[in-house]
């Protein structure tokens, strides 16, 4: 069986089996096209000066039978989407193809040294598999719901169709993330290398050891390393978060607010203006408590919640009787929480003149702790990964995203002087757009 990529192909490389076919199957193709793209192949399949034939005399060109070279050694179905790219057939890509499959693939371009001129077709695949892990657990949250439902189908309220995303589940997985993610960095696609990381550090548990995954590579070890150090980075920018959240709360619970009604902070009431009682002389003034009532409230709506403090954090993976935490990674399972956080009521009526609002200053700073959460950076960027853990200083990273200078010079992301990543110490960086990373700019610096 012969398949043509090229039908004028000099060569015919054979695999065992594409596409479920068990038997052998020829590829023809043209070595020309694949030993320009190509170091490994241009070894394979160029021959020696001392071996070339002659070159034909014009007119006398014959069709030469193709040279059969066999390739038993090799993933058919990786094989043959990467020989469809290097001929430049991109009407013969699918689509769509699944996790393993590209990484398949990947590896396939990594034998054959041909990243470069076949990695960006790789794009609309991450793009496809990345939208399954993002939505695919939501579409089969909904279909589940309504198949489980106790009233039947009918003609006038039918199951929805299955969609591409409800046809094969969605990687979740740690060990195939993390293979995900390593194929990003091979391609050298930054956009979809910050979102696989991303993804990665808000679904996945905490990565305590080397030993979790099996590692093979010093590529894998360092990214290994980024990834944990991310994780617990991400927790520390929570902190510094909620730092925001409840200094208000504190500030309404100190001294230096406590007041009488009616009176500033600080001072002690008039004696001429306390208000005389008939029979009764003078009506003694009182603290006004409308503040501490407010922080108390708010400060145990959050407890409840589990979001403060941090110590309530570990109750929220895996909580059985939310089942909208089913999450096994702590940042995911905090900023869904976070999320889903609804300001209490509060009765303020009796305010006076000097009280804060804190409620008012609490619900403003949950919206923006929110934003924040939207547009941060949770995962990597690839042009700072690849400078060693330092801020990419070069020039401009190609997911743009903010980076912060301080009294040191520019902000350590993740690695001393050695190489091995390492967090730093009192860093959140605020980032826009899709590219995140935390809520703070380090003291001393500038954006």
């Amino acid at each position: 069986m012969i398949v043509d990529i090229c039908s004028e192909g000099d060569t015919l490389l054979v695999v065992q089996g594409i596409a479920g076919v068990s038997q052998s199957v020829g590829i023809r193709v043209s070595s020309s096209a694949l030993a320009i793209a190509s170091p490994v192949f241009r070894r394979i399949l160029v021959p020696s000066s001392s071996l070339a034939p002659p070159t034909p005399s014009p007119g006398t060109e014959e069709q030469r039978e193709p040279r059969p070279i066999h390739l038993a050694n090799d993933d058919g179905d990786a094989l043959f989407l990467l020989l469809n790219i290097l001929h430049l057939r991109n009407d013969a890509l699918p689509a769509r193809i699944q996790p393993d499959l590209l990484l398949r693939f990947v590896a396939t371009c990594a034998r054959y040294e041909c990243i470069v001129a076949a990695g960006r077709a790789a794009s609309q695949w991450l793009d496809y598999i990345y939208t399954k892990l993002t939505k695919g657990n939501k579409t089969s949250a909904r279909i589940n719901n309504h198949t489980s439902s106790s009233i039947a189908p009918t003609p006038a309220s039918a199951a929805p169709p299955a969609t591409p995303f409800s046809a094969t589940p969605p990687p979740t997985d740690t060990q195939t993330l993390f293979n995900l993610v390593e194929a990003t960095l091979l391609l050298n696609d930054a956009l979809f290398f910050t979102r696989f990381t991303n993804h990665f550090i808000l679904t996945q548990p905490l990565l305590t050891s080397p030993t979790t995954l099996p590692l093979t590579s010093p590529t894998q070890q360092t990214l290994f390393t980024a990834l944990r150090n991310r994780q617990i980075q991400s927790l520390h920018d929570l902190r510094l978060d909620f730092d925001l959240l409840i200094e208000p709360l504190a500030e309404c619970l100190s001294e230096d607010t406590k007041h009488y009604i009616d009176c500033p902070p600080g001072e002690d009431p008039d004696p001429s203006t306390m208000l005389q009682i008939p029979g009764s002389g003078t009506r003694p003034y009182t603290s006004c408590t409308v503040d501490v009532s407010t922080s108390t409230t708010l400060l145990s709506s959050l407890r409840d919640a589990n979001l403060w403090p941090a110590t309530r954090w570990p109750l929220l993976l895996n909580n059985p009787t939310d089942p909208r935490s089913p999450q096994k990674s702590q940042t995911g399972n905090l900023v869904a929480a976070l999320e889903r956080f609804r300001v209490p009521d509060v009765d303020a009526s009796d305010a006076c003149f000097w009280c804060t609002r804190v409620e008012d200053r609490f619900a403003t700073t949950l919206g923006l702790l929110r934003m924040m959460h939207k547009d941060r950076m949770w995962g990597l960027c690839l042009d700072c990964y690849k400078t060693g853990g330092a801020v990419n200083a070069a020039g401009e990273c190609r997911v743009e995203h903010f980076k912060a200078a301080g009294t040191g010079g520019l902000a350590r992301l993740g690695a001393p002087a050695g190489g091995a990543a390492q967090m730093p110490s009192s860093s959140n960086l605020v980032v826009l757009g899709n590219n995140q990373s935390g809520g703070q700019v380090l003291t001393g610096g500038e954006v």
